[in-house]
Parts: C-alpha cells; structure tokens; sequence
C-alpha cells in the first residue's frame, strides 16, 4: 500500500431505496444493497472499481439469504472491484 493511500471502511448497506422502501423480493434487496453502496462510496470519490472486499450478511432472512447466494453472487460478479470479486 503506497504511503498517500486512504482506506473507506462502509457498513450497514441495507436493500432500501431513496424512499425508504423495502422490496419483498431479496434479489431486488440485493441489488439495492450494492446499488447504496456505489452510492455512499461515491460520496467520498471512491467506486465499486476500488473495492478490495465486500461482505453481504443477512441476520433477518438467513434462510432466504442461504437459498439466494447465487443471486448476491450474480451481483457481485457484474460489479468492477479492485481486487476481489467475492462476496
């Protein structure tokens, strides 16, 4: 890491739009999800290019969560991270 690096730590990037809505679909959550954090890292001229490492967690469907890895996968996989395209 070169001496003038900065590192953006960002959490809690739930599935809800700019209106405060919650779609009852998880992979429509999903997508979001991703969607708020291009956001919020663009707020600090950062983008998804940059990421190192992205960790999707879900404590309120885990069983939905567990049947629609591949959706969040799918996600992830269009997405131009830096080093790691694993979520």
């Amino acid at each position: 890491m070169r001496a003038d690096s900065r590192l953006l730590f960002i959490a809690g990037q739930g599935g809800e739009d700019s209106q405060g809505q919650l779609s009852p679909v998880f992979a429509d959550q999903a997508r979001q999800a991703l969607a708020n954090l291009e956001r919020a890292l663009a707020s600090k001229g950062a983008s998804l290019a940059q990421v190192f490492k992205l960790t999707p967690v879900s404590y309120t469907h885990l069983d939905v969560y567990k049947r629609q890895t591949h959706t969040v996968r799918a996600c992830c996989a269009s997405m131009p991270m830096a080093a790691s395209k694993r979520c």
